[in-house]
Order: C-alpha cells, then structure tokens, then sequence
C-alpha cells in the first residue's frame, strides 16, 4: 500500500483479520496497524480487529492445573494451557500466534 508493506493476518480458526506493518525477524509482537480503505474490501468476510483490542493484555489466573480467562473469553481448557504454555502476553498473540 502506498509506501509501505501491510501484512494481512488470518486466523486459522475464526473469521478474525488483522493488519500489521513490516516487523524485524525474531521479533515476538507484530506491529498491529489501521487500514480503514483495506478494511472495507473485507470487512464483508471477516470481523477487522484493531489495534487497541489486540494490543490489549491477556490476563489469566491459574489453580492448580486449571487456567482461568480474566478477559471473559470462551476459550477451552487446552487453549488457555497452551497460551500459559507459549507465555502469550497480548490478545493479538492468543489471536494470531504463530506456534501452531
């Protein structure tokens, strides 16, 4: 776009999309950005996440082995293990990792 590069993120299992610009390699966040004028030509197929949303902090509690979602998720069981597991800290990780 324009001048720059803009990579489009798909989740493998729900209809989420997400924007990021270029990120430096072994980097572990991607730079999520707004792209309103290429978010209308999707936004038809897929809920548009922004920024703010996958910026946010992923917060959980653990008891013993169970793991418990603070930001009201309906996650199972196993993905919350796994998300403690690869040490996710934002929504976007969780959304968009890249360990699968």
């Amino acid at each position: 776009m324009r001048d720059y590069r803009v990579h489009i993120l798909l989740n493998s299992q729900y209809p989420f999309m997400a924007f990021t610009s270029a990120r430096q390699l072994h980097t572990d966040t991607f730079p999520f950005i707004n792209e309103p004028e290429l978010a209308k030509s999707f936004k038809q197929y897929y809920k548009i996440l922004h920024p703010v949303q996958l910026t946010e902090p992923f917060k959980y509690k653990q008891k013993g082995k169970k793991v418990i979602d603070a930001n009201h998720n309906d996650l199972h069981q196993e993905e919350l293990k796994q998300i403690v597991y690869w040490e996710s800290k934002t929504v976007g990780d969780v959304v968009f990792n890249y360990w699968d």
